[in-house]
């Protein structure tokens, strides 16, 4: 990892994004088990549209 804070937040970003994008390729999405969860959902939805990325959603 490097060893400057900016470097080492930029790195955790990237990482995140490959773990989110390995757990949906090879998990998948699943249902919302209440209201909180849906309401994150639509909270990431609308961050991840603004930055760019195609995002679907299943109802």
């Amino acid at each position: 990892m490097p060893s400057s804070p900016h470097g080492r937040i930029q790195a955790l970003a990237a990482e995140s994004l490959e773990l989110m994008a390995y757990v949906l390729d090879t998990i998948g999405p699943r249902e919302s088990c209440g209201e909180s969860e849906r309401r994150l959902g639509r909270l990431l939805l609308e961050r991840w549209r603004a930055i760019g990325l195609e995002v679907k959603a299943e109802r």
